[in-house]
């Protein structure tokens, strides 16, 4: 899914109504499309970076481990470097790019990021 910037808006907009509500995030039963995404989808979003802003964790932290440079990423026991997050065995394009993570994963960390600046202004 492509965040736009109406879906970050929208985000900011229920990240800040469970702030104030001490985790609980008052919706329609009727279904709401919202720039193309389903509003179901955005509240995930919003409850997951909510969980991320509580408990202080960073787009970084995949699986309790920071994304570092490509000369300290896992390696699988054939020496091959292997993506902190899903595993997968990484291409040496990926590497070039200093982050062990796959193009996938790197997608999804970005995207986390710029959510999250977005709600810290």
């Amino acid at each position: 899914m492509e965040i736009t910037e109406i879906h970050k808006h929208k985000i900011k907009q229920m990240v800040d109504e469970i702030i104030v509500n001490r985790g609980i995030l008052k919706t329609s039963r009727e279904p709401q499309i919202i720039d193309g995404v389903n509003i179901d989808d955005l509240s995930r979003l919003a409850f997951r970076y909510y969980k991320m802003i509580i408990k202080g964790e960073s787009p970084l932290d995949i699986d309790g481990q920071i994304v570092r440079p490509a000369n300290s990423a896992n390696r699988i026991n054939n020496g091959s470097p292997v993506c902190l997050s899903c595993g997968s065995m990484l291409e040496q394009d990926d590497i070039d790019n200093n982050m062990p993570v796959c193009p996938n994963c790197l997608k999804k960390i970005r995207i986390d990021y710029n959510v999250l600046r977005e709600l810290f202004g």
